[in-house]
């Protein structure tokens, strides 16, 4: 495909216009990395010299380390299938994502975070150091939980589905 350069009367009224300097260049600037290319009398060419930028480092006062971890559920209580995975979202809080959760039917199923690796399904899990991060569905394609701000990932050793009214696990997962 042939392009052809534009002379600047076919330009838009507002390039042409008496406009400062500065002005004029963004538009022309604008026009020229939309692909119009273009043409201006000799009367009116400017070589314009960009001032040569000092090198520049970049420097953050968060680092963002992409520290994810993830687990697949065992079942314990009740047949489940699912996957969790443990990661910072773009404003730099955890989350935690369940994804293809199936398991059976619940009155009471909530997410459990746990600082331990290793999970028995017993009563006595309530007086272990856990986030309850809420209420989830017994199916479910994916679903993200927020983790509070003072969360740390040294906290999660692996996530519970726990039935609050039974008092049982219906799953774990490890996290790796």
């Amino acid at each position: 495909m042939k392009r052809t350069a534009l002379p600047c009367s076919t330009l838009p009224a507002a390039v042409r216009l008496p406009l400062p300097t500065q002005v004029r260049r963004t538009a022309l600037l604008s026009l020229t990395l939309l692909g119009v290319p273009l043409a201006v009398p000799a009367a009116q060419a400017q070589t314009v010299t960009p001032a040569r930028a000092a090198p520049h480092t970049m420097t953050t006062s968060m680092t963002v380390p992409n520290a994810t971890r993830t687990g697949s559920f065992r079942a314990l209580h009740a047949p489940t299938t699912g996957t969790v995975t443990l990661s910072r979202n773009a404003q730099g809080r955890w989350t935690l994502t369940v994804r293809n959760l199936n398991t059976e039917p619940a009155p009471d199923l909530r997410v459990w975070l746990l600082a331990g690796t290793t999970v028995r399904d017993t009563p006595a899990l309530r007086q272990e150091k856990y986030t309850d991060l809420g209420e989830i569905a017994t199916t479910v394609k994916s679903r993200t939980f927020l983790l509070p701000a003072s969360f740390r990932p040294e906290q999660a050793g692996s996530v519970v589905l726990w039935c609050d009214q039974f008092s049982v696990v219906f799953a774990a997962a490890t996290l790796k």
